[in-house]
């Protein structure tokens, strides 16, 4: 397992993104994500889902009773929600009406905390019973990976996100960092970085936003760079058309052009 530490190569200006559209929102957003698609989710406190398209506007939205424990819609045509009060998997059409949806098996975790998705309709588990992950697959609810994490992973309670992107899965703890495993269970990164709210993925990247810059960490070469927001944001979204700021309720929608 390697530790990385991040010397930046910082990148003083993007290229002018062209702002599109200012849009005030119902309250300030808990969650925010953006699909392969290039659509956008915003997820608030009071369990209210809303999908909106690359220039903001509303397409549908969600309010699950009680609230999901996470969302997953990295996917874009298949999307997973987590009940965690009653054990409960959801996956969403993208017009977010449900697909299907089952109680998740005692057999298959003691203590599910966070759920990921992979590949089409498969997904992963995070036990924080016994610190492992298992691949599912949804069809017929069977165990196709299994593993105990390290103990260089912190417990899986306080972790915040679950995701996998190029076949290695990542775990965000939001004071401690990023820890990457591949499909194996091996421990391979880590990424420190304290005050973590989002992990985002761009191409061979992940990124996150510390104070007014994005941080991009490519996971390959592990070469890293930081450039900093046009305008001031507390959460700030890419795709390869649009970037997204937002502070509070405000959202801005700026063009844009890797």
């Amino acid at each position: 397992m390697r530790v990385w530490w991040l010397y930046l190569v910082t990148l003083s200006s993007w290229a002018q993104p062209r702002p599109l559209a200012s849009i005030e929102l119902p309250t300030s957003p808990a969650h925010v994500f953006v699909d392969r698609a290039g659509e956008l989710y915003l997820a608030y406190a009071d369990g209210l889902i809303e999908k909106r398209t690359k220039d903001g506007q509303r397409i549908s939205d969600i309010r699950p009773d009680p609230p999901l424990a996470n969302f997953d819609p990295a996917n874009a045509m298949w999307l997973l929600g987590f009940d965690r009060t009653n054990r409960k998997v959801v996956w969403y059409f993208p017009n977010l009406n449900v697909y299907q949806a089952f109680e998740l098996d005692p057999a298959l975790a003691i203590e599910p905390w966070l759920l990921g998705t992979s590949g089409d309709r498969d997904f992963w588990i995070a036990d924080a019973a016994d610190h492992s992950l298992k691949k599912i697959r949804s069809a017929d609810q069977t165990v196709q990976r299994e593993f105990s994490l390290p103990h260089t992973v912190p417990p899986i309670r306080e972790m915040i996100i679950l995701r996998e992107y190029q076949r290695l899965i990542f775990l965000v703890h939001p004071q401690t960092g990023i820890f990457i495993v591949n499909e194996f269970g091996k421990h391979i990164r880590t990424i420190p970085e304290p005050n973590l709210t989002y992990v985002q993925f761009f191409g061979e990247e992940l990124y996150f936003q510390r104070g007014q810059e994005l941080v991009f960490f490519d996971f390959f070469s592990a070469e890293t760079r930081a450039q900093t927001l046009p305008i001031s944001a507390n959460t700030a979204l890419l795709s390869d058309e649009r970037m997204w700021l937002l502070n509070g309720r405000q959202l801005t929608v700026l063009e844009y052009k890797p």
